[in-house]
């Protein structure tokens, strides 16, 4: 059959002779580079298969010669009978005394032959040995014994030592490559490849590959991805392969079930048949087949063609064509008319064709009314018509009347220009210095006219002697908060928001005669004689509140309204010694504290010694030091010493001589007083606390403040007295 005017007559219609030539050489080139790449890969899949079963020969050999090993050394170790289990070892004995050597005996004579023995009992041997589903070792004796010994191999080796013992009694297998062998034995095979298949008969297996040279025993087909089905596979002796379905687009087909040629052809022939579609699908494009395609061949007979849908999708038109659009589109063009472009009717055409023709003799030209006049007119043949203007230099036409123009006289330089009226000519104007300068600047900027109604701007002076109207509160700048306020409405209370650093508050007060409201007078001084008027009625003072704290700390909260307070403040007094056996001094009273003022607490007393000393005052307006308290003596007619007394307390009072207790002290912050005794000194007294005074004008919402605690008695045969706690006044003024 003639492939090639088969697909010429049926697929390659209405190409030119080059065209047909380039497009069955493609196909030829297509179908054998097809044929190439496919019987390579065939042979590279055989070589896989050959280097994987090598690889697997030589794995085998090396994993199972220990295996072997293993088993031979257990299999020998065996014993008739199964070996009992191990019986606790017993305890050593004492080690005996050694005995002495004995003598040598004689050398005897020789003894009698021995009997005969009796004929042993047939041994026996081992029959089988095989690894067991766990991979025990059981082996079977000739004695039809069977004896499992244990786990001596992993499953894993356990099922491959199984795959050996089911072998003939070779023991081995042999692996061939076409016929040539490659390995004398081998103890596993594992077959990987989905092309390659196994089959087993007796001591036999045969490989199948399904390519490549040699015997091919199993055929078989699938379609994959393509999107073609295949039916009639496998094939181990005969029979026919069918293939169905649409090649997919992806893989060089169509993607389309109808109007599209097939071509089959088989590896090593050339093109068979040749469907009886009317189209040629493309070669090695995924482009499909199309109606009203643009087909492209290269160089190399490749065959391209455009997207689906090529072709004319619309067509539009530019004035004066029309289109109706479309794929289809009706092209039309309108008559031209005075207002539309298009074509010319025939009308139209037999009248401007109608039109008569002539020859232009003579061209003239004329002007009348002065400044301008004509030269070269008329024409009859060729020339240049000229136009010349005249007037006065510097000057500027104007109409003398109503059809005649003229020039006027020179106009001064920089001047303005007056009209001179009906017929006359304009003139000029002297102006001011800066006058026509003032002219050319916008009016409200530095140096433009003031014009009626129109913005001043900023002058650089001025005098507003006759200026009225001025607004205080937008037109008068530099004033202070409130002035402004206060110039348009002059109250008192306005006056008050315009001034700073005022006190009080109400009407506006003058000299003489002023009215007064509650007014608070902090201080008066008076270099004279102050002369106080003459008071009628009830005369108030302001009130005041007081609060004591004796004890504990917290915090001081200021009474709403509160103008000022006054803080006095003592600290705890220190307690008098005792006297006599086992004495001992006063202790130390503590200190009081308001905010940042401290009244320091006083020590106590000593025995037979110094009294304490009173504590000390900061941060107050007044600051005063306790009471120190009174010398104990140190002899038994000595009296004991006094405490320390305070502006707010009383120390304890001297004791005498003979074996008194101290005394006690009294009010805030007093020293206790020391005692005495009969045949020893006396008792020192103790320190008064410090003193503070201290007045707050506009004081803080709170204050953290602390009482100090009376110094303790000190111990004896007789005892001194304990000082007073500390103790803090606050004085409310309102």
């Amino acid at each position: 059959m003639d492939v090639d005017k088969l697909a010429i007559d049926l697929l390659l219609k209405g190409m030119t002779q080059e065209q047909q030539t380039i497009a069955l050489e493609s196909i030829k080139d297509s179908v054998a580079q097809a044929k190439t790449i496919q019987k390579q890969r065939i042979g590279e899949n055989v070589n896989v298969v050959i280097q994987a079963l090598r690889k697997m020969e030589a794995d085998l050999r090396g994993e199972y010669s220990d295996v072997a090993d293993k088993l031979s050394e257990r299999i020998t170790s065996i014993k008739d009978g199964q070996d009992g289990r191990n019986g606790s070892d017993g305890r050593a004995g004492k080690d005996g005394r050694a005995g002495r050597d004995g003598l040598a005996g004689k050398k005897g004579e020789d003894g009698l032959p021995g009997r005969d023995g009796v004929d042993g009992v047939d041994g026996v041997s081992v029959t089988d040995a095989s690894i067991d589903f766990d991979g025990s070792l059981v082996i079977t004796l000739s004695n039809g014994r069977v004896i499992n010994v244990g786990e001596v191999v992993s499953q894993e080796l356990a099922n491959n030592i199984k795959v050996i013992s089911t072998m003939s009694t070779n023991g081995a297998v042999g692996i061939k490559d076409e016929g040539t062998s490659i390995s004398t034995g081998v103890k596993n095979i594992n077959f990987v490849g989905a092309t390659v298949t196994a089959t087993a008969s007796g001591d036999d297996v045969t490989v199948n590959v399904s390519a490549g040279t040699g015997t091919v025993t199993s055929v078989a087909v699938s379609g994959g991805t393509t999107g073609l089905t295949t039916s009639g596979g496998p094939i181990t002796t005969t029979g026919t392969i069918t293939l169905a379905g649409t090649l997919a687009t992806a893989n060089g087909g169509t993607g389309n079930a109808t109007g599209t040629a097939t071509i089959n052809a088989n590896l090593t022939g050339d093109v068979t048949s040749v469907g009886n579609a009317s189209t040629l699908a493309t070669v090695n494009s995924n482009v499909g087949a199309f109606t009203n395609a643009n087909i492209t061949v290269n160089a190399k007979g490749l065959i391209t063609a455009a997207a689906s849908g090529g072709g004319v999708t619309s067509v539009t038109g530019t004035s004066p064509v029309v289109s109706s659009g479309g794929t289809t589109p009706a092209i039309s063009m309108p008559a031209a008319t005075t207002s539309v472009n298009g074509y010319l009717t025939s009308t139209d055409w037999n009248t401007f064709n109608g039109k008569g023709s002539g020859t232009v003799t003579s061209v003239a030209q004329s002007f009348t009314g002065g400044l301008i006049s004509v030269s070269g007119s008329p024409i009859t043949t060729s020339g240049t018509l000229a136009l010349t203007v005249a007037g006065t230099s510097g000057g500027v036409p104007y109409f003398s009347s109503s059809s005649t123009w003229a020039t006027s006289a020179a106009l001064a330089a920089n001047a303005l220009v007056i009209g001179g009226g009906a017929g006359a000519a304009p003139a000029t104007t002297a102006t001011g210095t800066g006058v026509v300068t003032a002219l050319g600047v916008n009016t409200g900027t530095a140096g433009a006219f003031v014009v009626n109604g129109g913005a001043l701007g900023t002058p650089s002076s001025g005098t507003l002697t006759s200026a009225t109207g001025l607004p205080i509160s937008t037109g008068v700048s530099g004033l202070g908060t409130g002035v402004a306020t206060f110039l348009a409405t002059p109250s008192s209370a306005n006056l008050a928001a315009a001034v700073t650093g005022e006190t009080g508050t109400g009407a506006l007060v003058f000299d003489t005669s002023p009215t007064l409201t509650t007014p608070v007078i902090s201080s008066i001084t008076n270099t004279g004689t102050l002369t106080l008027p003459t008071l009628t009625g009830t005369v108030g003072l302001a009130t005041r509140t007081v609060q004591v704290f004796t004890s504990g700390s917290g915090t001081y909260t200021t009474p709403t309204g509160c103008k000022a307070i006054s803080i006095r403040c003592v600290g705890g007094g220190g307690g008098g010694a005792g006297a006599g056996t086992g004495a001992g001094a006063g202790g130390s009273g503590g200190s009081t504290t308001f905010s940042t003022l401290t009244a320091a607490f006083g020590t106590g007393g000593s025995v037979t010694g110094p009294g304490g000393t009173g504590g000390s005052g900061t941060n107050g307006d007044l600051n005063v030091q306790g009471g120190n308290g009174g010398f104990g003596g140190g002899g038994a007619t000595q009296n004991a010493g006094g405490g320390g007394s305070t502006p707010l307390g009383c120390g304890g009072g001297v004791v005498p001589y003979g074996g008194y207790n101290g005394t006690a002290a009294a009010g805030y912050g007093a020293g206790g007083g020391g005692a005495s005794s009969p045949a020893s000194g006396s008792g020192g007294g103790g320190g008064a606390g410090g003193y503070v005074e201290k007045l707050i004008s506009s004081p803080a919402a709170t204050y953290s403040y602390a009482i100090g605690a009376a110094g303790a008695a000190g111990a004896g045969v007789t005892v001194g007295t304990a000082g007073t706690s500390g103790v803090i006044i606050v004085t409310e003024s309102y």
